[in-house]
């Protein structure tokens, strides 16, 4: 049996059985029991406690032992809203949500000039919180989430953001917080780019999966253990710093973001709508498949998911084949092409619930 602190073991049961209802609702009590290896009257009390919280509602009654009928239980939508934020393009799309992410309102704040001062670029993103906070009060909002295109540092400090530079060395979240009395989180776009792509898509298969972005720069989210893994200083995942024949270029010189610099010719070409040529394609599948084999060998992920607008599943194939070349085909993860930008969206709504139901990541779903 274990023992220890009252109400952290109380608070461990409640954010175990709000989640176990969250993934698995409508659910009955006997069955959160028999999941958890809970007591009935223990889960019976926290989900009595739930549902005069208005976290969690009930929904139909089901047929149980003898005939008779057993009360279930899911979340309620309605009991909590979300602002979320995620910069694409210079611009930011914010929506106003309820708690399983279904859109309330929707707004587009466009950054003309990206350049412009912190105080003029952070007062429209809060123009569009205000405006939602005209349609639910404050005290209905649950968490705001912002998705950004530069590096979050564990001290709340953004750095190498490019596209807003006016946002370099700022703590967003700090300032959003001074603003807005609810938990305030905020993220790089990648990263929780493969949160939601893996929440949605990969979930209930797999445990690990590196996502790869090919735009106006790269990066890299990773899922290790189902949990996003950022590393010293939130630093992995940053492959444009990784060496290609690095040896021989430290000797010539600096050789700092070389890979990034190098793709980028060929990414800026893609995207400006023309044709690479049979050599440049080639040396830039090459360039994707040594970067694959490169977190294969040092993470082996079961998928790698590549979003870049022109690789396809076709694309995929020839790179597939030239990892094959270079490492053992079992060992080589799921290479999957996606097609489009929402899952960031997804990303910045699946973290605002785990703000809100706190969730753990337990492999088992035992309570104490």
């Amino acid at each position: 049996m274990q023992s220890g602190n009252p109400q952290l073991i109380r608070q461990y049961n409640q954010d175990l059985i709000r989640n176990l209802i969250f993934e698995k609702g409508p659910i009955t009590k006997t069955l959160v029991a028999k999941i958890t290896s809970l007591s009935v009257p223990t889960v019976s009390k926290i989900v009595d406690g739930l549902e005069a919280s208005g976290l969690i509602c009930q929904d139909v009654e089901i047929e149980g032992n003898v005939g008779r009928k057993a009360k279930s239980y899911k979340i309620n939508k309605d009991a909590a809203n979300f602002i979320v934020l995620f910069f694409l393009r210079g611009s930011f799309t914010a929506i106003l949500t309820d708690y399983f992410g279904s859109k309330i309102a929707e707004k587009t704040i466009k950054l003309t000039d990206c350049s412009n001062s912190f105080e003029r670029t952070f007062a429209l993103v809060c123009s569009a919180v205000d405006e939602f906070l005209l349609i639910r009060t404050i005290r209905q909002i649950s968490a705001i989430g912002l998705g950004i295109p530069g590096v979050v540092r564990d001290d709340g400090v953004i750095s190498q953001i490019p596209s807003i530079p006016s946002w370099d060395g700022i703590q967003i979240e700090k300032r959003m917080a001074q603003r807005y009395s609810v938990p305030i989180f905020v993220e790089n776009d990648v990263k929780l780019m493969t949160v939601g792509y893996f929440h949605r898509e990969l979930i209930d298969r797999y445990e690990n999966m590196v996502l790869l972005y090919i735009s106006e720069g790269l990066g890299a989210g990773i899922i290790i253990n189902r949990k996003l893994y950022k590393g010293f200083r939130s630093f992995a995942g940053e492959y444009g710093y990784m060496q290609i024949n690095g040896i021989r270029a430290w000797k010539n010189g600096s050789n700092f973001g070389a890979l990034e610099i190098t793709l980028k010719k060929f990414v800026e070409k893609i995207e400006r709508g023309q044709a690479l040529s049979e050599a440049e394609q080639d040396e830039y599948l090459d360039l994707l498949a040594v970067v694959i084999v490169n977190f294969t060998a040092v993470l082996n992920p079961e998928v790698i998911a590549i979003r870049e607008a022109a690789i396809d599943e076709g694309k995929i194939s020839l790179i597939a084949e030239k990892v094959r070349r270079m490492i053992p085909e079992d060992c080589i993860p799921e290479l999957i092409p996606l097609t489009n930008d929402t899952y960031g969206l997804d990303g910045v709504i699946s973290s605002c619930q785990a703000i809100v139901s706190s969730k753990l990541s337990v492999i088992e779903q035992k309570g104490i």
